[in-house]
């Protein structure tokens, strides 16, 4: 099943089929078992609809500037399209590798990150599947459909628990160290 994402409207509570293009916040519906579509904020007048073709690259926390569409007969949901990134919430991320003819890939370990990840042949440094890692986002690559990375880490076997705590301490950007203060 595919998921809608939603831009959360930043410029206000005024109709936003007033004003073509506007500023807004991409938010992704929480995927899982027991997931449904829902809006991201209470009043529908904040949320505009874009279905995931007309994302683009925008990731889930990403200011964006959104084009709005026409409604079509009853429909009364402001739906629209990504125009513009214009500022990234996190260019960071943990994830595990996946070597499959002899690219890597980075399965992201936040399940609102749809878009797939490779690291550049000459960057992956013989990486192998089932790794975990801490990359940099990159351009997207169009052709491949696909986030270019950065390898910033190699954090370790996947199915390590102390790996699994640095991811997570990387994924929340929690401090990694006790303030000296702290430790006196």
């Amino acid at each position: 099943m595919s998921w809608p994402f939603f831009v959360t409207m930043v410029t206000g509570r005024s109709d936003p089929r007033s004003s073509p293009n506007s500023l807004g916040t991409v938010r992704r519906p929480h995927i899982g078992p027991s997931a449904r579509p829902c809006r991201t904020s209470p009043t529908r007048e904040e949320d505009v609809f874009i279905p995931k073709h007309r994302v683009r690259a925008a990731l889930d926390g990403d200011l964006v500037s959104i084009q709005f569409e026409a409604s079509s007969g009853g429909d009364q949901r402001a739906s629209g399209e990504v125009i513009d990134i214009l500022e990234r919430e996190a260019s960071t991320l943990t994830g595990t590798t996946k070597v499959k003819g002899g690219t890597v890939y980075v399965l992201p370990d936040d399940a609102k990150m749809s878009q797939r990840i490779f690291i550049h042949e000459s960057e992956s440094g013989g990486l192998r599947s089932g790794v975990k890692v801490l990359v940099e986002l990159g351009a997207f690559d169009s052709f491949r459909n696909a986030f270019r990375a950065k390898l910033l880490s190699t954090l370790g076997d996947a199915e390590d628990p102390e790996v699994l705590m640095q991811a997570l301490i990387h994924h929340f950007n929690l401090p990694q160290a006790f303030p000296a203060a702290v430790e006196a």
